[in-house]
């Protein structure tokens, strides 16, 4: 048994063992929401310690209203295109972007992104779908997708 088996295998039993101890104590909140790094469960304390003793650093994720204002600054448009009810082409770009850039980079959801703008999931999936498949032979596209990224990004 190499070292390794032996440090997971004890790290398994004490785990189970945590877990069988407060078993009866019901929901505990600290346990079952992420804090700042979704990649950890606890208090945003902990998820500090631990990172800091493994020596990583933390993965905050940007939250969707950095990701909006991220997109709005890239093309250039305002809360009023978003919203308007109107099918231009900026406008559905534009929230195309945001809704690919919630899947890729945020603890937020498409779905969020529907009751924002008032718009229906599987218009804004099939969106996503469009805009990166064709990204992968219009360099325009791809040049947009990777500046609203960097955006992103710089902002974290």
């Amino acid at each position: 048994m190499s070292l390794f088996d032996h440090i997971a295998g004890k790290a398994t039993g004490m785990y189970l063992k945590f877990v069988r101890e407060r078993v009866t104590e019901g929901r505990n909140d600290q346990f079952h929401n992420g804090g700042s790094d979704s990649r950890l469960l606890g208090e945003d304390c902990f998820v500090e310690e631990a990172m800091t003793k493994a020596q990583m650093s933390l993965e905050i994720k940007p939250a969707v209203s950095g990701i909006i204002e991220a997109v709005k600054m890239e093309c250039g448009i305002d809360d009023e295109i978003l919203s308007s009810r109107l099918r231009s082409r900026i406008g559905a770009e534009a929230r195309t972007l945001i809704a690919w850039a919630v899947a890729e980079f945020s603890d937020g959801t498409i779905s969020e992104v529907g009751r924002l703008f008032n718009r229906d999931v599987t218009t804004l999936s099939a969106g996503i779908k469009r805009m990166t498949d064709k990204s992968r032979s219009d360099p325009v596209v791809a040049a947009k997708m990777n500046s609203v990224k960097m955006a992103i990004l710089q902002k974290r």
